[in-house]
């Protein structure tokens, strides 16, 4: 099945099984059998006619080359390799060649289709998809399809760390040498179902700290000054940090805790079914409700204990997507087309601290998550759509994309608020500027 693979360029090149040609075979063993058994019983009752001694195995074989010539004509249709472990190409026709690739990253997800004749001969379909656009590339028919994907598996795995760490690694790893710092642990929360960010800075008093309110595109934020962050227009909070990380009184520190979709939900809750496509305007059809399922984890913070995890609408309300930023809110308040390059650049120039930038946070919401701000956003909602769950994806246009369950992501807490957690506290307006240079 493999004819190249290398361990220095971890190069794969695999064609289809020739247990996945079956039919093929089952074919040729029937005439065969007609060949060999029945047509010269057929024969014998013409005396006149005879045939040669040599005939039934001259048939026999002639069978089976003819069999075997087009079971490789077939499999020689199809190439399928793995360049370097970067490169997945699926390539098709003899002389006309048609070629599909996918760079291999933590966007990549895989699908494995058994039939039941498949399953007894040991091979089948492996599919690798796109989340951000659904594209689809198919191996067909190869051998032990489960190990293959698996193989892609771990190299997706040990893609997506170096994709999410960026220059602000080596800082975080000085930040969470301090001994004063408890972190989070999978292990603690599946076992006691209570977690927290960080327990010696849970008695931290930021009473006398003003608030701050950062003006954003579509509502104001306030920055709580505890690490967590309030909508001005709605009783909802979040904490501004994935699960993981440890609060030390002015800002996160360590690296946040990926899980799976199940894993994720089980501990922190589970929201409603939501169909494909899962558009921001259609984000109200999966707002939390009575169908949200608390987890079974108790989060601590910022002396709260109600935290969950947040549904796709409540991600939405403090994580625009960047497809509704960068384009279409643009486009919406244009309005006429008289002067459309005018109005753009006076636009762009008022929206310019709103805007996404080469697919990471806006100066506005770095301001609100510092933490967040250097790196693309890989979170898991609370909603799934049948045999995926909804992720909010930072390089994805819509960034609300389907992936399944099995990958890894990071998770974002929110609680509802009842508007009288801060009351007294006074609420300063923060500039951009003052704000992110701290």
């Amino acid at each position: 099945m493999i004819q190249h693979a290398t361990d220095n360029d971890r190069s794969i090149r695999i064609r289809p099984s020739f247990r996945s040609f079956w039919r093929t075979w089952l074919v040729s063993a029937t005439l065969a059998w007609l060949v060999y058994i029945v047509l010269p019983r057929a024969v014998a009752s013409h005396p006149s006619f005879q045939l040669p001694y040599y005939f039934n195995a001259a048939a026999v074989a002639g069978v089976f080359l003819i069999a075997t010539t087009l079971v490789q004509f077939r499999r020689r249709h199809y190439l399928f390799e793995i360049v370097q472990g970067d490169l997945i190409r699926a390539r098709s026709g003899v002389i006309a060649r048609v070629s599909r690739e996918f760079s291999i990253s933590d966007g990549i997800q895989t699908d494995v289709e058994q039939s039941p004749m498949g399953r007894i001969l040991g091979f089948g379909d492996v599919h690798f998809w796109c989340a951000n656009d659904r594209s689809k590339l198919s191996w067909i028919g190869i051998a032990r399809p489960q190990h293959l994907a698996n193989i892609v598996r771990e190299r997706v795995r040990h893609i997506t760390p170096s994709s999410q760490t960026t220059a602000r690694t080596s800082k975080l790893e000085t930040t969470t040498a301090a001994p004063s710092i408890e972190l989070p642990t999978l292990r603690e929360a599946q076992k006691t179902k209570k977690t927290h960010f960080g327990r010696s800075a849970e008695a931290i008093n930021l009473s006398t700290q003003p608030r701050l309110r950062v003006r954003c595109l579509h509502h104001n934020c306030i920055d709580n000054r505890d690490g967590t962050i309030s909508l001005a227009n709605r009783n909802l909070m979040c904490i501004r940090a994935p699960w993981g990380m440890a609060w030390t009184g002015e800002a996160f520190v360590g690296m946040p805790i990926l899980l799976d979709w199940h894993s994720a939900t089980n501990l922190f809750g589970r929201g409603s079914f939501a169909s494909y496509p899962l558009w921001f305007k259609d984000l109200s059809r999966v707002k939390r409700s009575r169908h949200f399922k608390r987890g079974r984890c108790r989060v601590t913070f910022a002396g709260f204990d109600d935290w969950r995890l947040a549904t796709a609408e409540e991600f939405y309300a403090f994580v625009p997507p960047l497809f509704t930023i960068s384009h279409g809110m643009v486009k919406r308040e244009l309005g006429s087309k008289d002067d459309f390059f005018a109005k753009q650049e006076a636009m762009q120039l008022e929206l310019e601290a709103h805007l996404w930038k080469d697919r990471h946070l806006p100066p506005s919401l770095s301001a609100l998550f510092p933490e967040l701000s250097n790196r693309l956003l890989r979170f898991w909602t609370a909603n799934h759509a049948g045999d995926c769950a909804w992720a909010y994806v930072g390089d994805c246009d819509t960034s609300f994309c389907d992936v399944k369950p099995y990958h890894e992501m990071e998770v974002l807490l929110v609680r509802d608020g009842n508007g009288t957690e801060y009351a007294g506290r006074q609420v300063e307006d923060a500039s951009l500027e003052s704000t992110l240079s701290t």
